[in-house]
């Protein structure tokens, strides 16, 4: 599903070539013009970043979602400019769990999921997975039961560097950081609302770059959710409509892990088992003990010679 830019790509690099070559010959004919001295830019007072996540968590109604123990949402999903469709069903449970499947026309069933300890997905194009390093740390962040109205919550440094516009919207920028990941965190300053971020993601194909636009907030039950958000990554846009939100359905057994990935983690042991079972065959025995050399028997003594009578 990668989209193919070598077209695009051809076309701005002729454009970049022109616009060069007419700004080469405009330096030779045209005299420079000395533009005057910017003036210095004003000084803003950032709020911490502490008193971002804090208004942020205010705004989105935190103390309401506090009340529930889980969330099952039904999302609508699109590829923009590729006509691909699907839809996403999602379920979260305090503090941590997630379940997650995802089905998409004329392509198949994604499911991923995080049970507290262990995450996993399965795909019709990598098959099943459990998931180590970096691919686990995120998806346990991804399935923090309070992430929506806390974003500060998930990572351990915040940092406020300063402001920009991110999507036509006035945001505090706020950088981010937990363990080895890093991501940048957008929030508007006009309602104190989390607008999006950049991260970089690892997958199977290595690290990617991700943009997360959050469009338009929607209230369940008194909670501020993203009800349309928008993910690039690689050159394509997918957009997540939220069209249903149910507090505290969910059963305990939604968490369970399937057959297929209980199968790879008892394999997995096994192996493990193997390996250890082969390395202590396989170290030298010890070396045989060297037997004691035997005593030399002591000589034996003349016996002395009896005196002659007189």
């Amino acid at each position: 599903m990668r989209f193919n830019s070598t077209k695009s790509f051809r076309a701005l690099s002729a454009l970049a070539a022109t616009c060069l070559t007419a700004f080469g010959h405009s330096q030779s004919t045209v005299a420079p013009v000395v533009a005057p001295p910017a003036a210095p830019a004003a000084v803003v007072d950032l709020p911490s970043a502490s008193e971002i996540v804090a208004k942020s968590a205010l705004a989105t109604g935190a103390a309401a979602m506090r009340t529930h123990t889980s969330l099952t949402t039904v999302s609508g999903l699109e590829i923009q400019g590729m006509g691909i469709k699907g839809t996403v069903k999602s379920f979260l449970a305090s503090p941590n769990r997630s379940s997650q499947i995802t089905v998409i026309s004329g392509i198949g069933e994604f499911q991923s999921g995080y049970d507290g300890k262990t995450g996993w997905v399965v795909d019709p194009m990598n098959g099943p997975r459990v998931l180590a390093g970096t691919e686990l740390a995120q998806l346990s962040r991804e399935a923090d039961f309070f992430k929506d109205v806390d974003p500060g919550s998930q990572w351990d440094e915040l940092t406020t560097t300063g402001s920009k516009e991110f999507n036509g919207l006035a945001c505090w920028v706020v950088a981010a950081k937990r363990g080895t990941e890093k991501s940048t965190l957008y929030f508007e300053t006009a309602t104190h609302l989390l607008r999006g971020g950049e991260m970089e993601m690892d997958s199977p194909m290595g690290k990617i770059p991700v943009s997360a636009f959050i469009k338009e907030y929607k209230e369940f039950n008194g909670v501020q959710l993203p009800s349309v958000s928008q993910i690039t990554q690689a050159g394509q846009t997918v957009v997540l409509t939220i069209e249903s939100a149910t507090f505290d359905t969910v059963p305990e057994t939604q968490f369970a892990l399937p057959k297929v990935i209980d199968a790879l983690i008892l394999a997995d042991a096994s192996a493990d088992a193997d390996d250890e079972t082969e390395s202590d065959s396989s170290a030298p025995a010890s070396a045989p003990t060297t037997p004691a050399t035997p005593t030399t028997p002591a000589t034996p003594t003349t016996p002395t010679t009896p005196a002659t009578p007189k």
